[in-house]
């Protein structure tokens, strides 16, 4: 639980360091039409929104699917082994 406030925090440190002072500092090219500004700001969100996504994907499939499996038991180790009792790679090939 504590990675999930952690990589949460990051989110949004990301987002209120970078993403943000970009977006409002881009309303200018934008609005007057300035084409070649517009695209380096949306260069400049290019990198923080990298992270953004990561940190999404991370948080989801990572973080919130390993606790969701722990709670079910579907994270424990041993579950799958009574299921599938294959004690060699030979065996496991067939």
């Amino acid at each position: 639980m504590a990675e999930l406030v952690v990589v949460s925090m990051f989110g949004l440190i990301v987002t209120e360091q970078y993403v943000s002072p970009a977006i409002v500092n881009s309303y200018g090219a934008f609005n007057e039409l300035r084409y070649l500004q517009a695209f380096e700001r949306l260069l400049k969100l290019s990198v923080p929104t990298l992270w953004g996504w990561l940190v999404v994907f991370y948080t989801l499939f990572h973080l919130l699917l390993n606790i969701t499996a722990e709670f079910t038991g579907f994270g424990d180790r041993e579950f799958y082994l009574v299921r599938f009792p294959c004690y060699s790679p030979a065996i496991a090939l067939l």
